[in-house]
């Protein structure tokens, strides 16, 4: 996502900078987030904001996004998606993980869990 795309009112920008996947592993920066919608719904805090429009969903039933562990959300179905785009409040980023699963039309899961240990979170 580029900085001035929007998820929930908020602009990438205004949520974090310099966010990279590379394997398996989430770097970057979250800014603290006290005004807007995603606080006003989940509270103040650091959010990560993703976007999956870019990938081929052909042969899936299902594609879940989440956190795990999660603070309720849990993973959350994205298929009808129209954006596929998002946010999750990390809490704890040396213990959660940011989940992608996928289910083929077989009925086989494909699950890919990424490590945010390297995010750099900022405080009020």
């Amino acid at each position: 996502m580029s900085g001035s795309d929007t998820v929930f009112g908020h602009t990438v920008s205004d949520l974090q900078t310099n966010v990279d996947v590379t394997g398996q592993y989430i770097t970057g920066t979250l800014k603290y987030v006290s005004t807007g919608s995603l606080p006003t719904t989940w509270g103040a805090g650091n959010f990560l904001a993703f976007d999956l429009s870019d990938n081929d969903f052909d042969g899936f039933t299902s594609v879940k996004v989440g956190l795990n562990p999660s603070q309720s959300s849990g993973l959350v179905e994205i298929i009808n998606d129209p954006d596929k785009n998002g946010a999750c409040k990390i809490t704890d980023k040396n213990t959660q993980k940011f989940v992608i699963e996928a289910t083929t039309d077989g009925g086989f899961t494909h699950r890919r869990e990424y490590d945010l240990s390297g995010l750099v979170v900022e405080s009020e």
